[in-house]
């Protein structure tokens, strides 16, 4: 195990963090974030770090994934890719928080929407001897009525308590939550993506170099994105599609996005690595209750909330001048305040380690 290294301190720690998030989703843009968060933890604080795996939401097995060699295991109907240690069975949701807690010094929870699920692992067991961290949570549309924990008291017993969106920050503060929490940004905005194109996608899109180009990263087509489409079809565009089921490693995902002109998203983590890879971006609307939008509070923190557009509406006037107008200098100052407040939070797991 590595120490970790704190240059304050003359004192060496042995410390070992689990993470527990959407680590294993087929999602690109979910293990980006997790990946993110993995080696953020790791290089910064310098400590063995491993996600805590769930195979199913009754927790009566999960796998772990440390750094090093590992056994390659399938978990459910997930897709996984990744190698992982040999599973661990737990018989009863108690032993697991017991086993968590004998296991690691501290356990991260999220990114992502770890909140939506109530009583899940998501929310951990009070009186845990670990320390805890809600890492950059969202809660959805999480309802009362769902809930058998005691929210208030659940969340209160974190170490450290963040959010990700306003939805969250409100669902913390309609608890009366007596903690303070503090925004986080999504982990993706701190990583190294630096990556160079597999060399099939890089053949399968070198057609697009040298034309302007429109990339539909999408869930699903809305009335909305077809206007857009016939919009930027008779400014003669090519129309590509970015079909994320098809890509399998999730910093091909990422970097593709960075080779259109213009690309039109209903994803989370689309919008971030167009925003990323200094590419025009339009969100769209999904299907999810409108009274939730991560999608509309991310565009409304980086001053393009004009170009975020129900899933069925018409095209704005002034569409063309909103997208020539595309202030890259300001988005970047803005990544630069979410790795300012990433920078302090890692000050404070770092200052927690210690305790």
């Amino acid at each position: 195990m590595k120490k970790c290294n704190f240059p304050q301190e003359s004192k060496a720690y042995n410390l070992k963090i689990g993470i527990l998030t959407y680590s294993y989703i087929g999602n690109p843009g979910a293990k980006l974030q997790a990946e993110c968060v993995y080696k953020a933890i790791g290089e910064r604080l310098d400590c063995d770090v491993e996600f805590i795996i769930p195979v199913d939401l009754q927790f009566k097995r999960y796998f772990t994934r440390p750094p090093g060699k590992h056994y390659k295991v399938p978990i459910a109907n997930h897709g996984l890719d990744w190698d992982l240690l040999s599973p661990v069975d737990i018989e009863t949701k108690t032993s697991i928080f017991k086993h968590l807690d004998e296991r690691y010094d501290i356990i991260i929870v999220g990114s992502d929407e770890i909140l939506r699920y109530p009583d899940t692992v998501f929310w951990l067991e009070n009186n845990m001897k670990c320390k805890k961290i809600m890492l950059a949570p969202s809660c959805w549309d999480v309802q009362e009525k769902k809930f058998k924990i005691d929210v208030k008291r659940c969340l209160e017993d974190f170490d450290i308590l963040t959010y990700r969106d306003e939805t969250t920050k409100n669902f913390y503060n309609s608890k009366e939550i007596d903690s303070e929490f503090t925004f986080c940004p999504d982990p993706t905005f701190i990583g190294n993506l630096n990556h160079e194109l597999s060399p099939q996608l890089a053949d399968k899109f070198a057609e697009s170099k040298g034309r302007k180009t429109l990339f539909l990263s999408l869930y699903k087509r809305t009335p909305t994105v077809n206007r857009l489409v016939k919009h930027y079809e008779n400014q003669d565009f090519k129309v590509i599609e970015v079909k994320s089921q098809s890509i399998k490693n999730p910093k091909d995902w990422f970097v593709l996005h960075g080779l259109a002109t213009i690309c039109i998203t209903d994803k989370f983590h689309g919008t971030i690595s167009c925003l990323l890879n200094k590419t025009k971006v339009i969100g769209i609307e999904s299907d999810r209750d409108p009274q939730y939008s991560k999608m509309k509070d991310l565009y409304n923190r980086f001053g393009i909330l004009d170009l975020y557009l129900q899933k069925n509406q018409d095209i704005p006037n002034d569409i063309d001048r909103l997208i020539a107008d595309y202030d890259f200098d300001n988005i970047d100052q803005t990544v630069q305040k979410f790795n300012n407040i990433w920078s302090k939070i890692m000050l404070k797991i770092s200052e927690l380690s210690k305790k």
